[in-house]
């Protein structure tokens, strides 16, 4: 609810408001509740780091908050997993609220029979203005065909695509109760579902850029078409415009207007919602894809509050206290970069390296007598190993294309760093020898800049493909902090890349075989993997639905709260990464777990 609205009925009912959370979204809505006249923040709740506003008590729990201020309402901006639970102690409590979505899909399973709560769900389409109308049109014309084009989020103009695709559902549902997905389809940044409602055929088309929406209804007598962007709300009928033209409250204020109003969806609803979701995953034969926010979330967490670690990876509960946990393992390494020994097996028409200005000419010696392209550059690298597109900011760097054939480490060079290589994905991919399925898969992503993301890629894919592959992957493929094959996987099960990565090490072992022997050792161990700057190895083996172990390495040596994560899993003999827990097990049969705020962060990588 805008400012101004809210002006006009300034005699109505103040409702308190306690904000739940410390991220993007809840400064968002702190700054709508400064701007409306009915809403009045009494209390933040920030378990770890400074407050969000001055003035305003700050409590360290949610049911500190709910205990001191019995007649407030509470708006949760939480991770999707600690936001259900909020929102489901809230609901038992039988308070006022409203969430951010998506929640995490457990609230299918969850008991909402009691409580007699009025928490809504933040399912920003569904609160615009003329939904109603629209859902009253659908209704008078009986049937026909509907297409709904979502971009990017209602209160964002780009969204993960599971996150795009519930607020889009969340509409859907509410335009045709009782949609069933028929199908559904993926493609780079975009999800295709086709769903049916009675006598409707609905198509939804969802987009994880851009922030706009448009709803085209073709029924028997009429057509009507509904449609918002940058702020503007409009709904034509035939030759009728019941809406013109018009600007509307955003995404915020209509979010934290439904505890004044009490429209929206409810829990209840929300979980309808999750399981269409459910429904469409299980139509994409790999899933959908993982989205880059938790990472980036991530990140922005660990710039303002660098010592709240457990929140950086997606977790909360309690740690030991450690200063460091210096203990460092990483293979030794032949002085010689890893790719010359695909190069030398004859896998690589083309090698491309970026190297520092002074290693150039030792490089080069590594590979004899071969072509040379040279192009000088500037590399910024952030944290998760982040590389920024802008080649003219960052460390200076030297990019090589090499090659037995001088016409193609131009073509290479040229493609790289002459025009937009993602344009040329394809054929560079076929230029420096790397499997085709896997350059395939690599092109199908919507973000390749972020290393710790492609990963995730690389693990979602696994995942999907094989899931009833409980064994270990093969340590060839292995890439989370020493990258043998210089491509990121279809799959970590993918026989093209293992054979790849095997002839490579083969040419290896020929001149190093104390050292090949080494690495095999490192990489064959499983790892539990957060980010590029957060990961752990397990020394030990994979046990189809967890980790054995006797001991932990980093590749870096971790210090403050970090060291105190790997210091307590370091105490453990068995790890389970589960939906809501990471758990850890000692030889005694102690248990001690860290609850998963966010469970789309962190994975265990089974290598072995």
């Amino acid at each position: 609810m805008v400012a101004d609205e809210t002006r006009r009925t300034s005699s109505a009912k103040v409702v308190e408001v306690v904000l739940v959370g410390a991220g993007e979204r809840s400064r968002a809505w702190l700054e709508t509740i400064g701007r409306a006249a009915r809403l009045r923040l009494v209390a933040t709740v920030v378990r770890h780091g400074d407050p969000l506003v001055d003035g305003v008590p700050v409590y360290r729990e949610l049911d500190e908050a709910v205990s001191t201020h019995p007649s407030a309402a509470f708006a949760i901006a939480l991770p999707p997993r600690a936001g259900l639970d909020a929102a489901l102690r809230l609901q038992a409590l039988g308070r006022v609220g409203v969430v951010e979505a998506p929640l995490h899909d457990a609230l299918c399973d969850a008991d909402l029979g009691g409580g007699g709560g009025r928490m809504r769900v933040a399912h920003g389409w569904a609160t615009l203005p003329a939904r109603k109308l629209v859902e009253k049109l659908v209704g008078r014309l009986g049937g026909g065909s509907m297409s709904v084009e979502v971009s990017g989020l209602p209160e964002s103009d780009h969204g993960d695509p599971m996150e795009v695709l519930i607020h889009a559902l969340a509409l859907v549902r509410s335009l045709s109760p009782g949609a069933a997905v028929v199908a559904a389809r993926q493609a780079p940044g975009a999800i295709f579902v086709d769903l049916r409602a009675g006598a409707w055929t609905i198509e939804l088309k969802c987009w994880s850029y851009g922030q706009r929406l448009a709803v085209h209804l073709d029924g028997e007598r009429e057509a009507a078409d509904w449609a918002w962007r940058d702020g503007r709300e409009t709904l034509a009928v035939g030759n009728r415009t019941p809406v013109p033209s018009r600007f509307v409250p955003d995404g915020a204020a209509r979010a934290l207007a439904q505890m004044v109003t009490g429209d929206g969806d409810s829990l209840r609803d929300a979980a309808e919602v999750l399981g269409l979701a459910r429904n469409v995953e299980q139509q994409l034969a790999e899933g959908l894809a993982p989205g880059g926010r938790r990472l980036r979330q991530s990140a922005a967490i660990a710039e303002r509050r660098p010592d709240d670690i457990l929140a950086v990876l997606g977790l909360q509960g309690d740690l030991p206290s450690a200063e460091e946990f210096p203990r460092v393992e990483t293979p030794q390494l032949p002085a010689e970069p890893l790719e010359l020994w695909a190069f030398r097996a004859g896998l690589k028409p083309v090698v491309f390296l970026t190297v520092e200005p002074a290693e150039v000419d030792r490089i080069l010696a590594c590979f004899g007598q071969v072509h040379c392209e040279r192009r000088e550059r500037r590399v910024s690298v952030s944290a998760q190993d982040r590389w920024d597109d802008r080649r003219n900011q960052g460390e200076e760097r030297v990019e090589l294309y090499l090659s037995h054939d001088a016409t193609l480490a131009r073509r290479a060079a040229h493609l790289q760093s002459e025009v937009d290589p993602s344009d040329a994905i394809r054929e560079l991919g076929e230029l420096v020898g790397y499997p085709s399925c896997c350059v395939a898969a690599f092109a199908e992503q919507d973000d390749r800049a972020n290393n710790s993301l492609n990963r995730y890629y690389s693990w979602r894919r696994t995942m999907a493909r094989h899931r009833d592959d409980t064994t270990a992957w093969p340590w060839q493929l292995n890439n989370l902090f020493t990258v043998v094959a210089p491509f990121y996987p279809c799959t970590y099960r993918c026989e093209h890349a293992l054979d790849w990565s095997s002839k490579a090490l083969e040419e290896m072992s020929r001149q190093y075989p104390a050292e090949s022997r080494a690495l095999g050792a490192v990489l064959s161990r499983p790892v539990l993997y957060f980010d590029h700057d957060h990961q752990i190895a397990l020394h030990g083996r994979w046990d189809s639905d967890g980790a054995v172990y006797d001991g932990v390495s980093v590749p870096a040596p971790a210090t403050g709260r970090f060291a105190a994560l790997v210091r307590l899993i370091a105490t453990g003999r068995r790890l389970y990464l589960e939906d809501a827990l990471l758990r850890v097990e000692s030889d005694s049969g102690t248990s001690v777990s860290l609850g998963r705020t966010d469970p789309a962060l962190g994975f265990v990588a089974p290598f072995g």
